[in-house]
Order: C-alpha cells, then structure tokens, then sequence
C-alpha cells in the first residue's frame, strides 16, 4: 500500500515539474521608448542570473553591443545569423517569477519595430529563434535542478 502511494506521489510531482512549459507570446511593453510591440518569452526552469549572462552572450554572438541600464538590456547592431544580414537594435528586459523567467524582447529593423502586422514573415522567422533559445535554457535549468 506505502508503495502504491508512494508511486502516486512521485507521479504528481513529475507532472507538475514537466508541465511547465517554454511559451511565446505578442504583446505590447514599455521598451525602448514608449510601448511598442514586443514578444513576452516565458521560460521555466530558469534563473534571472543566469538568464542575463545567456542572454547577454547570445546578443553579443550576433556582434551586438550590449548595454545594460535600469533593468533593460540593449543589443545594438545586432545580425542575428538565420534571420538575414539587416542591422537590428534589441530593446529586452528580464523578470523572474517562481516558476522561471519572463524575457520580454522589442526589435527594431530598419526604422520600424518587428510585429506580426508589419512584417508576419520575418516576426515569425524570429519568433522561431526565440522559442529555440528559451527551450535550450529551459532544458539547461531542468538538468541543472
């Protein structure tokens, strides 16, 4: 019977630990200057630390600039390999919660911000690169736990 429940325990908090999950969204947050259109990046498993020195790393791996000031990370000049060979500047800010990370990222190509309604090919091209970037550093905080 110890053992029945014991089974039953550990299945419960196995599906919760697995039931959080890497998740994307189109919003719109105060970055760069005013709001505009972002993508809210929900990543478990994560620590903002650890999330600020990956996420520094990758802008920086796309010969970005990167300055922090006030909570907000900018990544200048960035070219992200995958995307194309447009120069973006990359307004972001991280914010932890108890169940992980939340990266919010605002994108700037050319002279507009990237959204779904003003560029639905490329958003989503980038879209793409995110989600495998947070599912990499979801993965990673698993392990690590």
């Amino acid at each position: 019977m110890k053992k029945q429940y014991l089974i039953i325990i550990g299945l419960l908090i196995s599906s919760l630990t697995f039931a959080q999950k890497v998740s994307i969204e189109q919003s719109l947050d105060q970055l760069g200057e005013g709001y505009n259109p972002t993508f809210r990046i929900k990543i478990p498993h994560a620590t903002e630390k650890v999330m600020e020195k990956r996420w520094t790393g990758f802008l920086k791996d796309n010969n970005a600039k990167v300055r922090t000031s006030k909570g907000q990370i900018k990544g200048e000049n960035a070219i992200i390999k995958g995307l194309g060979p447009e120069t973006l500047q990359i307004f972001s800010r991280l914010i932890e919660d108890e169940d992980g990370v939340l990266l919010k990222v605002a994108v700037i190509k050319g002279a507009a911000f990237v959204s779904p309604t003003a560029d639905p090919d490329y958003s989503k091209r980038l879209e793409s690169l995110l989600y495998d970037f947070a599912m990499n550093q979801s993965k990673d905080g698993l392990n690590k736990k």
